[in-house]
């Protein structure tokens, strides 16, 4: 970047050192702070194109030599050093507080980034500083109220925010507390904050606008979609900005309608509205998930343009690339935005990727990267363990949770940990702990950590127990479809001495779809609840109801088409795969269910095009891989059978049925020492894969190899505890242990899975 050395009316070296300045007039006191803001604008216009360098050095500097005491220029100077360097951005703060040591606003600004390293005293302290200069500032009370929320001290942040109230009700107090009631189960309390703070929002429209927005995503995360819409509408009315289109879109989305969504953008021009770069990213997200690859890669183009410079929409567009398979332009991607701003988010996108690739150790060292970067970021803690846990390093896994638990006691971290420990029988009580700690917590939308907890007492076939989850769950969340489609199922479940109870089943069911309409997994999963008890007709009717909700959920497709296989009808069944791929093209389930179909009816080369099709929309799919090359395999080529499982383990090659079901084959072939290889390969990569092991201890068995099966049989100890070495090796299954990935929403219930509607096992 040039820099201009125009500075207008300079003044003389005497009269700009800020120490000489009340010597002179008021007009030469003007004339400095003039070049003072010449110079920063300068400074910031350099960061915003990366020049950090000439940021720092040559403007900054500049700022700070003419007005020692001008604490914009310190601040954007520790601001720029955090985003790279801790501890410079520490010696800068610090620096700055020498200067100008009543500056609230560097005072809050250095309390947040205390916080963010995990030094929660000090932050306390700068906090506590700040408020005894400027006792109802805003700012400082959110940022305190918000640290101890996150540490559980729900108590002392309430009564920061009721003391700053009490004082003057400001808009970003208000919302602060109102999102800490919703949390704590306090509805109405929550709204009044909300409305109060509207009340006190005093910067026009625009501000009005942005606080709206933050009171859907409150009711959003509360479970009363209703009310985010109603909102976000009012917003649109006062001013109808791309933005809040966006906000809407994304919650029609997440709510099962994609499709609604993307009509809302109809009308938006990119090219002629000022969308910032946050509009670009939400939008190519949309589309993204829509699979309108093409479409995508033009906004994040277009957003690139505009914002050179914006970490955020580079790392979206490598995780375009990613899901495109091309790795090494997804790779130059992200190492662009972590360049840009080394960021934990992006830090973690680039690590998972390199986990699925197979390269555990780049992967472990972007992670600790990440949590170098953001020791804060519980996201981090839980991918990070996980990638240990699918290694079978579980006491690893273990000990990063304990650093997250001790750093930053996230949902995230708590969630996974009860997740880790959910998967070993003898240390449930450990995971309802955690469970326990994340539902008492009030820093945000807690209703997900009830669903986690309600699945495992569902899973651990307790239905007392997941009832009375369910009760407290809904004591909080009374209007949250998805604690209320877990509790139908709840009163669905039967055990030793506990009968089912259908008919408050379906109470719950109904209340589901009548609080959020367009919940279509609440409409699948009370679907299969009704067909699972011979009420085939109303089970076609919820799913038909569900459809008409949100066309754009293909789960719902697959649902009916399978429905219609089951019942022989081949053409209704083609009917509804075609228009559920039609809607949703991106649902690889759909191409493989009705591949299936295909297989059934001996149309082996239309099987063989959707599972190709499959592989498009999804190339990195391991179980689209592992069906494809069996099919080769039993109807086809075994040339192209291998050379389809390979494709797959360079494509996916941690996932451990393709390994296996490759393995099987060729063992099948009287290749017993490669398939003794694959074997040995897939439970490497996935030692969790309980089916693998009973495999090769057939085949270690089949050939008198004892050692062999003895050192299987101390693996399958160490990864799935001694209790259930003789369930692994015998049956190829654990009962106390869920497989990574397994701890998905109950709602995505697996009842037609590609082996349901056409065994393709060997």
């Amino acid at each position: 970047m040039v820099i201009s050395n125009g500075v207008p009316n300079s003044i003389t070296a005497e009269e700009e050192d800020p120490r000489r300045r009340g010597r002179f007039s008021k007009t030469v006191q003007s004339e400095l702070k003039r070049q003072v803001r010449y110079w920063y604008s300068l400074a910031r216009t350099a960061e915003s194109e990366g020049d950090l360098s000439a940021a720092e050095a040559l403007l900054y500097r500049k700022c700070i030599d003419l007005d020692e005491k001008d604490g914009h220029s310190w601040l954007a100077l520790a601001q720029m050093h955090s985003r790279r360097d801790p501890g410079e951005a520490r010696k800068a703060f610090a620096a700055a507080l020498l200067k100008c040591p009543r500056n609230v606003h560097l005072l809050q600004a250095f309390g947040v980034f205390e916080h963010r390293m995990g030094n929660l005293d000090s932050a306390r302290k700068l906090f506590h500083d700040a408020l005894a200069i400027e006792p109802a500032n805003p700012y400082v009370c959110q940022a305190w109220g918000l640290l101890e929320q996150r540490n559980g001290e729900t108590d002392v942040a309430r009564d920061i925010y009721r003391k700053c109230t009490e004082r003057r009700p400001q808009s970003e107090v208000c919302a602060a507390w109102a999102t800490l009631e919703f949390g704590d189960g306090n509805a109405r309390k929550a709204r009044e904050l909300f409305k109060l703070g509207l009340r006190s929002v005093k910067r026009g429209l625009k501000s009005r606008v942005s606080y709206l927005n933050s009171w859907a995503e409150a009711e959003e995360r509360s479970g009363n979609l209703a009310q985010a819409r109603s909102l976000l509408g009012e917003a649109l009315q006062g001013l109808p900005t791309a933005e809040t289109r966006i906000k809407l879109a994304k919650l029609e989305a997440r709510a099962g309608s994609l499709m609604k969504g993307l009509d809302l953008m109809k009308g938006v021009d990119s090219e002629a509205e000022s969308l910032s770069a946050n509009a670009y990213n939400g939008w190519a997200f949309l589309e993204m998930q829509a699979a309108n690859t093409g479409r995508t890669r033009e906004l994040l183009k277009e957003g690139n343009a505009k914002f050179p410079m914006d970490g955020a929409l580079l790392q979206t567009w490598g995780t375009l690339e990613e899901k495109c398979c091309e790795y090494e332009t997804a790779r130059e991607l992200y190492s662009k935005s972590v360049e840009v701003r080394p960021t934990a988010v992006a830090l973690v996108a680039w690590a998972c990727m390199e986990a699925k690739l197979g390269d555990t150790a780049r992967a472990r060292e972007l992670f600790r990267n990440a949590l170098r970067v953001d020791p804060l970021h519980g996201a981090a803690y839980h991918a990070y363990a996980s990638l240990e846990m699918k290694q079978g390093n579980v006491d690893e896994a273990r000990r990063i949770f304990e650093l997250g638990l001790d750093k930053d006691p996230s949902a995230s971290v708590l969630v996974g940990y009860a997740q880790l420990e959910m998967k070993f029988g003898s240390r449930k009580d450990k995971a309802r702990e955690l469970f326990r700690r994340g539902v008492s917590q009030t820093r945000g939308d807690a209703s997900f950590i009830w669903h986690a907890w309600l699945t495992m007492e569902l899973r651990e076939r307790d239905p007392l127990s997941a009832r009375g989850i369910a009760l407290e769950a809904r004591k909080r969340y009374s209007g949250n479809s998805r604690i209320l489609v877990a509790s139908a199922l709840a009163e669905a479940m039967s055990a030793r001495g506990v009968p089912p109870d259908l008919d408050k089943s379906r109470e719950f069911f109904k209340e589901a779809v009548l609080v959020d309409p367009f919940h279509a997994h609440a409409w699948q999963t009370w679907g299969v609840h009704e067909f699972r008890n011979g009420n085939e007709a109303i089970a076609r009717g919820l799913f038909q109801k569900g459809l008409n909700k949100c066309p754009s959920h293909g789960p719902l497709w697959q649902a009916c088409g399978v429905l219609e296989v089951e019942d022989g009808n081949f053409d209704e069944a083609e009917k509804m795969f075609r228009n559920g791929i039609s809607k949703c093209p991106n649902h690889v389930p759909l191409y493989q269910a009705w591949a299936c179909m295909e297989v059934r009816r001996g149309s082996f080369d239309k099987a063989r095009e959707l599972l190709e099709q499959a592989l498009r929309s999804d190339p990195s799919h391991g179980a689209v891989w592992t069906a494809y090359g069996l099919l080769e395999s039993r109807y086809g080529s075994l040339e192209k059978s291998r050379e389809l499982f390979l494709q797959g383990l360079r494509r996916a090659p941690n996932h451990g049925p393709l390994y296996r079901t490759f393995a099987m084959v060729e063992e099948r072939l009287g290749n017993y020492e490669r398939a003794r290889q694959l074997f040995r390969e897939g439970i490497e990569r996935d030692p969790y894969d309980a089916p693998s092991y009973r495999e090769l201890s057939l085949l270690e068995k089949k050939f008198g190899r004892r050692d062999a099966f003895k050192e299987l049989a101390l693996q399958a100890q160490d990864v799935f505890g001694s209790g259930n070495v003789k369930s692994v090796l015998l049956e190829g299954k654990c009962s106390n242990f869920v497989r990574a990935g397994d701890e998905d929403d109950l709602e995505l219930t697996k009842l037609w899975s590609m082996e349901h509607a056409l065994d393709l096992s060997i």
